[in-house]
C-alpha cells in the first residue's frame, strides 16, 4: 500500500510545483503581422489560490505567496501600518506622505473588496526586481484578468515597490505575458 500513496504524492506535487517560464508567443492584434516570441527568466504554474492573511514575519515575507497573502490583507483591511511593513523600506515614507488622506486608504480598500479572489500564477525576474504575475477574479467590468505586482527586496524580504511605475510600457509587456501564461494554464 505505501507504493501507492507515494506516486499519487509526487504527482501532486509535480502539478502544484513552479516550472520555468516556457517562452511566451505573443498574436499582433487583428489585421496579421508576425508575433513574437519573448523569453524571461522566472516561474509559472497553474493559479494557486492565495488568501488574505497578514503574517508580518521576515520568513514570511520572504516568500512569495506568503508575501502575496499579506500583501492582500494589508491592501483589503485600511490599516497603514500593514500597508508599510509590505512596502520597499526605502519608500515607505512617500507612501505615508500619499496616505496621510483617510480617504485614500479607504478608496484601495473598497476597491481590493471588490476582487472576488486572487491566485498566484508565478513570477519573472527583471533586473533587481521580481514582477509577481496574478490572476484576479473582479467583477469590475473591463478590467484585466491579471495583475503584475513588482517587489524587491528589502534585505531578506520582498516589499512592494513603485521603482518602475514611471515606466508603463515595460508593465504592458508583464500584462500581456501573463495574461498568455493564465490562458496556457486554463487550457490544462
Amino acid at each position: 500500500m505505501p507504493f501507492l500513496l507515494l506516486p499519487v504524492f509526487a504527482l501532486t506535487v509535480a502539478i502544484q510545483s513552479p516550472a520555468p517560464i516556457a517562452p511566451v508567443r505573443i498574436e499582433p492584434p487583428a489585421g496579421g503581422g508576425n508575433p513574437i516570441v519573448v523569453s524571461m527568466t522566472g516561474v509559472e504554474q497553474d493559479p494557486v489560490p492565495l488568501t488574505a492573511r497578514w503574517n508580518g514575519d521576515d520568513v514570511c515575507l520572504a516568500d512569495v505567496a506568503c508575501f502575496v497573502s499579506s500583501w492582500m490583507e494589508a491592501n483589503t483591511a485600511p490599516t497603514l501600518d500593514h500597508i508599510l511593513v509590505v512596502r520597499a523600506a526605502d519608500e515607505r515614507a512617500d507612501l505615508q506622505r500619499r496616505y496621510a488622506d483617510p480617504q485614500m486608504q479607504a478608496r484601495n480598500s473598497a476597491r481590493f473588496k471588490q476582487v472576488r479572489a486572487w491566485s498566484l500564477l508565478g513570477w519573472i525576474d527583471y533586473g533587481a526586481y521580481r514582477i509577481v504575475l496574478l490572476a484576479k477574479d473582479d467583477p469590475t467590468p473591463s478590467t484585466d484578468p491579471v495583475y503584475t505586482l513588482p517587489i524587491k527586496k528589502t534585505g531578506a524580504r520582498w516589499g512592494q515597490t513603485d521603482a518602475l511605475a514611471t515606466d508603463t510600457n515595460i508593465y504592458q509587456v508583464f500584462d500581456r505575458v501573463a495574461k498568455e501564461i493564465l490562458d496556457r494554464h486554463k487550457k490544462k
